[in-house]
Formats: C-alpha cells, sequence, structure tokens
C-alpha cells in the first residue's frame, strides 16, 4: 500500500472502504460503529494492525488509526481490475 494516495472512503453497514487514485481499493470490518474519517489526499507510507486496529501513517506525518472487530477482522486489498492483493 505505500505509494498509494487516498482518493475517498465509504462507509457501508459495518465495512469501511477507502479507494486509491490508482483505482484499488482497501475493504476494512469496522463493526457496528464504523469509522467514517479519512485523510482524502494523503499518501500511504506504511500500513500496520493490532489487535484492536489498523494504523495507516501518512507521508506527511499523519496517520489515520481504524477501529476493527478484533485481531481477525476481515481486511481485503483489491487491484483496479478486481484481482486480491491481499486478504487478512
Amino acid at each position: 500500500l505505500a505509494g498509494r494516495t487516498i482518493q475517498g472512503t465509504r462507509n457501508k453497514n459495518t465495512e469501511m472502504t477507502l479507494s486509491f487514485s490508482d483505482g484499488s481499493t482497501m475493504t476494512i470490518e469496522t463493526g457496528a460503529s464504523s469509522f467514517n474519517s479519512a485523510a482524502t489526499g494523503g499518501t500511504i507510507r506504511g500500513v500496520h494492525q493490532s489487535e484492536a486496529s489498523l494504523h495507516i501513517d501518512l507521508v506527511d506525518g499523519k496517520a489515520m488509526v481504524i477501529p476493527l472487530t478484533g485481531k481477525n477482522a476481515a481486511i481485503r486489498v483489491q487491484g483496479k481490475d478486481g484481482t486480491t492483493e491481499y486478504e487478512g
């Protein structure tokens, strides 16, 4: 995900989807209390996951912390063509 720029976000039920400027997406299982904020336009420096949250570090020094349903929360990254790049 490093180097991708966040184009937008969308929440639907218990999932948050980040869309990137290259056409790829990341869908995150956030649970009932969905997180509805993102750094649109921010470029990702790195991503790491703890038991309770997904941390997205941006190149400008800011970070997004997205609450997860637990350590086994579903996270899926799909390329522009719909192929799965990561699923965990």
